[in-house]
């Protein structure tokens, strides 16, 4: 029997080079495979029972329609994660689309466990829509200027930095000192913060509607108006300091095929 057979129980398991070769030792010595096993077991311990999925997902709510407003990739995803023996119940946002766990706008409560990867990587990562006091039309006839303005004090792609670092309270934040790692990001979180990143960030001007809820408008709010849409995120910094913890959590969980990564 091939020794990667014999070591299936622990498969995931962190020492399992080194049960390799001393399994692959011990066939050389013609031990029979019954024998390998029981010496394994011996010398590393017992395989560790690895948790598989349930059968069907747990208990989820969509806003929205899939197909529609969301991707059924999407849910797919989700359903996944929810068939994890520690989910509880999920949901979906309108804004829903595929991830690396969890998909984007996925939401899973689990019990007694973190699962740093449905925890993510992109630190801040959102979506912000500032509306002016000003008439659509008025913000029109001002156009080019503002964009002028919107490139001045912004910058885009991964290397982006403003010429002069923002002054935000979020700087003096006491966790900066918690670890070495986060000392060293302070400085290129200060000269990131206010700029646009990379990928599917992105800041642009837009006029739109306000529709009704209800059969009622908000009081304060136009019918139309023009505002300022951005899409920003941590442009690095949130991925450094995930990988320390998503890194053991995918050994942890690389026996139990089929599931979401860490």
């Amino acid at each position: 029997m091939k020794v990667n057979k014999l070591l299936a129980p622990w498969k995931g398991d962190p020492r399992y080079t080194a049960m390799s070769a001393r399994a692959a030792a011990l066939k050389k010595q013609r031990l029979s495979p019954e024998e390998i096993v029981a010496a394994l077991t011996a010398e590393f311990g017992p395989p560790v029972a690895r948790a598989t999925l349930r059968k069907a997902p747990q208990p989820y709510h969509v806003v929205g329609v899939i197909g529609d407003d969301i991707e059924p990739a999407a849910l797919n995803q989700l359903q996944l994660a929810l068939r994890l023996p520690v989910a509880v119940r999920g949901a979906l946002m309108p804004d829903a689309h595929p991830g690396y766990a969890l998909p984007i706008g996925g939401v899973v409560a689990l019990e007694r466990a973190v699962a740093p990867a449905m925890v993510g990587v992109d630190i801040a990562c959102r979506m912000h829509l500032t509306i002016f006091a000003e008439p659509p039309e008025e913000i029109r006839a001002r156009r080019d200027a503002l964009f002028r303005d919107l490139q001045a004090v912004t910058a885009f792609g991964s290397q982006g930095r403003r010429a002069r670092p923002a002054d935000h309270a979020v700087l003096e934040d006491e966790r900066w000192g918690l670890t070495r790692q986060l000392r060293s990001l302070r400085d290129v979180a200060a000269g990131q913060l206010g700029t646009s990143g990379a990928g599917n960030h992105f800041a642009e001007l837009v006029v739109g509607e306000v529709l009704p809820e209800g059969g009622e408008r908000a009081a304060d709010l136009p019918a139309g108006f023009c505002g300022l849409r951005t899409h920003s995120g941590p442009a690095g910094g949130g991925y450094a300091v995930a990988r320390p913890h998503t890194a053991p959590a995918r050994r942890e969980t690389a026996g139990a095929r089929g599931g979401p990564p860490g």
